[in-house]
């Protein structure tokens, strides 16, 4: 009896043995346990595509990006930006050229989530134009858009995101006459849904179907729920004065990241002990840009007259602030977005001198002997106002 009566005591302390193991591991923490999560995951894509407006004799507009981002709103309500730190070098007019997108990143998400933001982060930008390299500032060195179509994701899907940048050229000209070209990047980006995809690798090319292209095009023309009410450009002297009131009228935030103005402009040229003031001259032919000569008090040299001008927007003032991609502007690390609410109404303002300082030739040019260059808008001249954000908005006005 004392064996069996050992056997039963065995079994039994076996047994609590057995459950105190199993209550236990119920609080180990799956880490320690060497198990997974059940949650079950899809994967994501950001590919990006872009038909940019670059400079007559562009053969290649490079755009390095640092990091991406998505926005990822779970079922359960609790949202996270998932960050990947992929980096590389895309040729912009060659996907343009090849009507494709490029998978930049790809993420693991959780199935039946909801990714409602992109976010690309810009290292530097480069332009060949005329068998030069030459650097480009952007006008936004952070982009977050909204994907306009975002909804709940149960297989492998990816955000196509659109830049439509235009690329903005000022030409300069040194204290020697040399000409200096200077370049700046203002984006038009949206960001659709793109369901059903197979297995992509980061780098691949894919090519953009016709559906894809719609929705594209239609996310551009409804992104923008910007409405500018009124805007006005007048000239006095050399003082310029810009004003363009815009509000949301839509029920979800509105971003605008900066201005590009088409039209023609005057341009006087400082030279080191003498000026030349010079006027646009079309010939009736409002596709030309003449070149007229300037005759300082040591060299004779052409203007070319700017055709476009790029603006940074100070949200802290709502103001205006001339970009024309040269040192300064590459040194600047402040981002151009205003975020409108819905609802909201803001009066964007320029008051003041449209200045360039041309580089020096050599380090022997002091700031004395750089050559500066004053824009002005042309009173009775037709220009256009082009909003540049989610989308765009453009006004036309006629200056005074």
């Amino acid at each position: 009896m004392a064996s069996k009566t050992r056997v039963i005591a065995y079994g039994i302390a076996a047994v609590a043995v057995a459950i105190l193991l199993i209550a236990a591991s119920a609080f180990i923490p799956s880490f320690l346990t060497g198990t997974r999560s059940s949650t079950q995951t899809t994967q994501f894509y950001v590919l990006l595509t872009d038909p940019p407006t670059v400079p007559q004799g562009t053969s290649y507009l490079n755009l390095t990006y640092s990091s991406i981002s998505i926005h990822v709103i779970e079922k359960n309500g609790s949202s996270e930006w998932l960050a990947s730190n992929t980096t590389g070098t895309v040729d912009l007019l060659a996907l343009y050229q090849a009507n494709a997108s490029i998978v930049l990143s790809q993420f693991s998400i959780p199935a039946n989530s909801t990714v409602d933001k992109v976010s690309l982060a810009i290292e530097s930008v480069s332009i060949g134009v005329d068998g030069s390299s030459y650097n480009v500032t952007p006008l936004a060195n952070i982009l977050t858009i909204n994907i306009v179509n975002a909804s709940s994701i149960s297989s492998k899907a990816g955000a196509i995101l659109d830049l439509s940048p235009t690329v903005v050229e000022i030409v300069g000209t040194n204290a020697t006459g040399g000409k200096v070209l200077y370049f700046t990047m203002v984006p038009s980006a949206v960001a659709v849904v793109k369901v059903g995809l197979s297995n992509l690798q980061v780098g691949q090319h894919v090519k953009l179907s016709d559906e894809d292209q719609n929705k594209l095009d239609e996310a551009a023309s409804n992104a923008s729920n910007l409405t500018i009410s009124k805007a006005s450009i007048s000239v006095n002297g050399n003082i310029t004065k810009i004003s363009i009131n815009i509000t949301n009228d839509g029920s979800t935030n509105a971003t605008v990241f900066g201005i590009v103005i088409h039209g023609q402009f005057n341009s006087t040229l400082y030279l080191p002990g003498g000026v030349c003031n010079t006027s646009e001259s079309d010939n009736g032919d409002n596709n030309s840009h003449a070149k007229q000569p300037c005759v300082g008090s040591e060299h004779e040299m052409e203007i070319e007259h700017p055709d476009s001008l790029a603006f940074k927007i100070n949200a802290t003032s709502d103001t205006l602030v001339p970009l024309f991609g040269d040192q300064e502007d590459n040194a600047l690390a402040n981002n151009s977005m205003l975020v409108l609410k819905p609802g909201q109404s803001v009066n964007l303002t320029f008051y003041g001198i449209i200045q360039l300082v041309h580089q020096p030739d050599d380090s022997k040019n002091s700031v004395m002997e750089i050559p500066s260059m004053i824009i002005t808008p042309i009173p009775g001249q037709t220009y256009q106002i082009r909003l540049m954000g989610e989308g765009f908005e453009t006004i036309t006005v006629v200056a005074s």
